[in-house]
């Protein structure tokens, strides 16, 4: 949500922080009745993971009815609080559940399409963050945004796929149609064109022009990055979950930071 603005080398103004916060709020809650949903389709095999099997809905602690209004107020906060901020945006938020509500049903059932829907909702994000800050989007932030999901999605698709072999275990119904050489490629490829793409971006005429010379020197921390999460997939095998991924490995961690602080002092310390 807050990429697009800090990208667009804004003027950090009181009202479009307040505007970014409110609607990071608003894509949280959509994004809350989108992962309860999801979480109320795969309880039957859920139930069948060693982790997933606790949790609330698979557990049994929360019931369908329990579920369906859980759902309606979280979707409807969303759309409430987008449409105070804008009411696009406020329809973007209900396409983005619609897409989840289709994924959930059944797409995600279809090898490679699944991760693709993945991705496709984090452009959704970009976009939304773009809207709210009134910027325009370039090409490069959301093809580079794309990849970089893809490849976290494939990523996610290893480990479950490794419980399946494990196990026996078809804790999602399309991992079985994968299999490790077709899901390592995917991860390969996808982390390839993250790393193009984002050089592609800091030498692209529009953002030297606009930015200076030195932007090329952030793809040091990208590239940092996608090594350190290839070394956690393939040496560590925690990257079933991205986000857990991201709270426990300092090093990563350390990495955004200087990548995010390197392009902060290039955009506004010029």
């Amino acid at each position: 949500m807050f990429f697009p603005a800090f990208f667009a080398s804004v003027e950090w103004e009181v009202s479009l922080i307040l505007s970014l916060i409110g609607g990071f709020f608003a894509f949280s809650l959509a994004a809350s009745s989108v992962y309860i949903m999801n979480d109320w389709f795969d309880a039957p095999v859920d139930r069948l993971h060693p982790e997933k099997k606790n949790r609330p809905i698979a557990s049994g602690k929360i019931g369908s009815e329990k579920v369906f209004k859980l759902v309606l107020l979280f979707l409807g906060a969303a759309i409430l609080l987008g449409g105070i901020i804008n009411i696009k945006f406020a329809m973007i938020l209900l396409g983005y559940f619609g897409i989840n509500l289709a994924y959930s049903a059944g797409l995600k059932n279809f090898p490679v399409l699944d991760v693709m829907i993945i991705s496709i909702g984090f452009i959704i994000r970009i976009i939304s963050g773009g809207m709210v800050a009134d910027v325009p989007l370039s090409f490069w932030i959301i093809i580079v945004t794309f990849f970089l999901a893809l490849f976290l999605a494939f990523a996610k698709r290893r480990h479950d796929y490794l419980l399946f072999q494990l196990e026996g275990k078809e804790t999602r119904k399309s991992i079985s149609l994968y299999s490790m050489p077709m899901i390592n490629v995917g991860i390969v490829i996808s982390s390839f064109l993250t790393l193009l793409f984002y050089l592609l971006y800091t030498l692209s005429s529009s953002i030297q022009d606009r930015i200076g010379n030195m932007v090329p020197i952030t793809t040091i921390f990208v590239a940092l990055g996608l090594l350190r999460y290839y070394w956690l997939i393939y040496k560590k095998n925690v990257s079933g979950k991205p986000t857990q991924v991201l709270y426990d490995d300092r090093l990563l961690q350390l990495v955004i930071v200087l990548w995010v602080v390197s392009f902060g002092v290039i955009i506004y310390g010029g």
